[in-house]
């Protein structure tokens, strides 16, 4: 077992955990328990897709995944734990027009495009290669036929896409950065990341297989995640080349600024414990600092911090009909649960919450620019969300000061010069702190305005800034 050890530009010590009944937020939740959310509105039997977390929103989006047919349901929607209800931001015309259905795809939220972003869906099991989504606009900015249609102006080098199915995937937006790995039993990194090239697109693309990287894979879809500048990928299964499969329990993590692969500890829990193989589903709990392996009723916790794997023994509800195979999921910070939508026929949504109540946390604070440079007296958007905080203070420009609600986007300017922006905001757990920096550069110079630039988050020195809690 190897120790790796990760620097993290925040500290969360306790937590306060959320649970909901139908329409009501109850005061708080029981560690190591399930919550049942509203069925999904397109309660279709589900196979192969993506569940994406949008900050900006505080809602999960989900598309597709209803079965292999393109003349499928391809709504897009929205799932708000905090108020437990669906929304669709596109309705289902059974492939007519936009993108049509598919499973076995890749898809990205990207927060950065945009003011609330966009969410891109590339192949899968249909002819038709994928498109864009606007979520500012709630339409399909961009449907295309071909690899090379979809990266026109867009992705250098995207006519070269790599195409599997059932690969594992992410978007880190901390490098603006998507990572795409296996799937078809292959053991390709492929990598959309910004443009340093000097050509007009924004992102460009490129694949490799590493030697010293991870194993060829297969029904891996949803068992890679980003965290901060780092991607996590574990399990999947081998085809072996005398026709069997075998269950994988690795863990790899590939640095993202070295595009360098590590391999960590292997789940070595006992038979029965053990999640293994493929049509997992993997979720990163910011909380507690651990990727949360799940396969229907069945959990693994991987402690980052300390490398090693710790059996959930997690609580079995009687009524529920469970099937794991084929579903996704995302964790919310809102609620501090897993929420996952399951694959069977009806559409079920359950919440998990992981860990121990102990006490109560420190804030947890989402702040973006959407853009780190602007052009002299040019202005900045400023988003934010925040959970577990009774208020807020802007301070660090006297445009931006005052107090401010838990949530919000914001216009800021003219600037004229570099402009540090701090938001602070304080619950029963403390006080958490973020900050941003944005610079102002000349005429000439790279701006802002520009859809591929990467927004960011600065941490006010090594760690958040945590008033009123005891750190042990």
């Amino acid at each position: 077992m190897c120790m790796i050890r990760v620097t993290v530009q925040s500290i969360l010590v306790v937590f306060v955990m959320s649970v909901f009944t139908p329409d009501t937020l109850q005061a708080q939740s029981t560690p190591n328990t399930w919550t049942r959310y509203q069925s999904d509105v397109e309660g279709y039997s589900m196979g192969w897709t993506n569940a994406h977390w949008v900050p900006i929103l505080g809602k999960m989006l989900l598309f597709g995944g209803n079965s292999h047919n393109p003349a499928g349901n391809n709504s897009v929607r929205l799932f708000d734990p905090v108020n437990n209800r669906w929304e669709i931001l596109y309705p289902n015309n059974n492939g007519t027009s936009g993108v049509q259905n598919r499973h076995n795809h890749v898809s990205f939220y990207i927060p950065n495009r945009g003011v609330k972003g966009e969410f891109w869906v590339l192949r899968g099991a249909v002819d038709q290669f994928g498109g864009i989504f606007s979520l500012d606009t709630n339409e399909w900015v961009r449907v295309a036929d071909t690899a090379a249609e979809f990266g026109q102006g867009l992705i250098k080098g995207f006519e070269n896409y790599y195409y599997t199915e059932t690969e594992s995937s992410d978007w880190c937006p901390e490098l603006n950065m998507g990572v795409m790995f296996g799937g078809r039993n292959t053991a390709v990194t492929r990598f959309i990341e910004p443009n340093d090239t000097g050509t007009s697109e924004p992102y460009k693309y490129w694949h490799t297989e590493y030697e010293n990287g991870p194993g060829r894979r297969r029904q891996n879809q949803n068992s890679g995640v980003c965290v901060g500048t780092e991607f996590f990928l574990y399990g999947g299964e081998e085809l072996t080349g005398n026709g069997t499969v075998r269950k994988l329990r690795d863990l790899w993590k590939l640095d993202l600024t070295t595009k360098t692969w590590i391999r960590l500890a292997d789940n070595n829990l006992p038979d029965g414990q053990r999640v293994d193989g493929g049509y997992i589903v993997v979720t990163y709990d910011s909380q507690n600092r651990v990727l949360l392996v799940n396969k229907g009723q069945k959990f693994n916790a991987y402690h980052i911090d300390t490398d090693t794997w710790e059996y959930v023994d997690a609580p079995v509800e009687p009524d529920a009909t469970w099937r794991a195979d084929n579903h996704a999921g995302v964790y919310s910070p809102l609620v501090n649960q897993h929420i996952y939508r399951w694959s069977q026929l009806g559409g079920w949504v359950d919440g998990y919450t992981y860990g121990e109540e102990n006490s109560s946390t420190a804030p947890i604070i989402s702040f973006t620019p959407d853009s780190l440079e602007v052009p002299s007296g040019g202005s900045v958007r400023l988003t934010w969300s925040v959970s577990g905080a009774d208020t807020c203070e802007a301070s660090g420009s006297e445009l931006w000061n005052g107090s401010k609600g838990t949530s919000g986007l914001e216009e800021v300017g003219p600037l004229s010069a570099n402009s540090t922006f701090i938001l602070s905001c304080t619950g029963s757990g403390g006080t958490t702190t973020r900050s941003v920096v944005v610079s102002v550069v000349s005429d000439g110079g790279s701006t802002g305005g520009d859809q591929g630039s990467v927004p960011g988050v600065v941490a006010l020195g090594d760690t958040d800034l945590l008033e009123g809690v005891e750190v042990g």
